[in-house]
């Protein structure tokens, strides 16, 4: 995603959205423990009823690439779009963490919406995810990481439209996922 926001930013003759420290802050702070707390995510239960994958099939059909590249770029343009008529390398900044933050608790099930199940039940995911914003915060608003991550403080206005925009990030998805599991 943040190759497309990067992209498209110089093609839009814009400068560049974040910087390096700031995509290395929100994949190594913010992501980490997410991604690993998706490892103690309790199976599904109707994981048993589904009928097993073909031999040579590929893990990634090509129903799930489409899905997948839709939704990032999805993602990054609606990312490109707000960069554009709000700037601010932080306002960028934030809303890549926090919509990569959401995301996780899409990506919990693939087979199902998110509304089947309680967003909230794997309690390794959601003190990741509080964690995530809390490191976004503190790059946000401590001294030493606004010096070394280029970021200013945000109003609770900014912080709620992210939220929201986050959220609706996450409807989007929901749509696209129930697309492609009604095909």
């Amino acid at each position: 995603m943040e190759v497309v926001l990067i992209g498209g930013a110089i093609l839009w003759g814009l400068p560049l959205p974040v910087t390096a420290a700031q995509i290395l802050w929100i994949n190594l702070i913010a992501d980490s423990l997410p991604a690993v707390a998706l490892a103690f995510e309790p199976k599904e239960k109707q994981l048993m009823e589904q009928p097993p994958r073909q031999k040579l099939s590929p893990i990634l059909d090509a129903q799930l690439k489409v899905a997948i590249f839709t939704i990032g770029l999805f993602s990054a343009l609606i990312l490109l779009v707000i960069f554009a008529l709000l700037g601010g390398g932080t306002v960028m900044f934030v809303a890549l963490g926090l919509n990569s933050l959401f995301y996780v608790f899409v990506c919990r099930s693939l087979r199902r919406p998110i509304f089947e199940y309680n967003p909230f039940s794997n309690k390794a995911l959601t003190f990741s995810v509080v964690f995530g914003v809390l490191a976004l915060a503190a790059a946000v608003y401590l001294p030493p990481l606004q010096i070394l991550l280029k970021t200013q403080p945000l109003g609770l206005a900014e912080w709620f439209f992210l939220f929201i925009l986050g959220l609706a990030n996450v409807l989007a998805i929901e749509i696209i996922k129930f697309a492609r599991i009604s095909i």
